[in-house]
């Protein structure tokens, strides 16, 4: 197994969260969060098409900067369910709704209960910000900040702690263009795309603490053909 493989699954169950660098303070005139969630939701095409969307067949290329570790991608979302298969089998993680679980051919199966680290592959579910609020019940706007250029609202699912997790979320277009899971794996989001009347960002890049990236170019995104509830099982 490769360092940087046996420090991803390290990292993957053990991550230590650490406080990022301060961020601007709220501003006059930022929206409330109830306020705020409901536009997110309407950019992403309105609860409605969010919740009918039904199950998504994400399909591309993951370009890593760790050798050996790029190749073809598959996300299959029902959501709250996700699992992503990467390099033919050669990576499979998934949230079943009850559990989070990797699995390699190297270290086999590890599984946890709840929804710790769930966000490492939740990330991929267009429809996720619909379960923000039972999943964060102490969610609340931290503020505004420059991110890329831009103006950007920032939600805090532990406001004030060192462990929160940082939605960014662009002012002008109500998209999610950044997610800090924890300072150790960030996420960011472009060229979204209306599937189903959902937005959906084909492009998903993750950076991890030992500096390798990830960068998921997604090249079809649509209906499930077979829904197979086994698929987000832990195996």
């Amino acid at each position: 197994m490769s360092n940087s493989k046996r420090l991803n699954v390290i990292l993957w169950f053990a991550a230590a969260a650490m406080a990022l660098a301060p961020h601007a303070g709220a501003q006059n005139g930022t929206p409330s969060l109830d306020q705020f969630v409901n536009q997110h939701l309407k950019a992403l095409g309105g609860q409605a098409a969010l919740a009918a969307s039904g199950a998504l067949l994400l399909r591309g290329w993951c370009d890593s900067t760790a050798q050996d570790e790029s190749g073809p991608v598959e996300v299959l979302v029902r959501s709250p369910k996700v699992v992503l298969d990467l390099i033919r089998g050669g990576l499979r993680m998934g949230y079943s709704g009850e559990s989070v679980w990797r699995s390699t051919p190297a270290e086999g199966l590890q599984q946890r209960k709840g929804r710790d680290f769930a966000e490492l592959v939740t990330v991929f579910d267009p429809s996720r910000a619909l379960h923000w609020k039972e999943w964060y019940p102490q969610l609340a706007v931290a503020g505004v900040r420059k991110t890329d250029g831009r103006d950007a609202v920032v939600l805090e699912t532990l406001p004030g702690n060192p462990r929160t997790e940082r939605l960014v979320v662009d002012r002008e277009s109500a998209l999610l263009i950044r997610d800090e899971v924890t300072p150790q794996f960030v996420f960011t989001f472009s060229d979204y795309r209306a599937v189903k009347g959902v937005m959906v960002a084909f492009v998903v890049r993750e950076a991890t603490p030992n500096g390798i990236t990830y960068t998921y170019r997604f090249e079809s995104v649509g209906p499930a053909e077979a829904d197979d509830e086994s698929r987000f099982q832990p195996k």
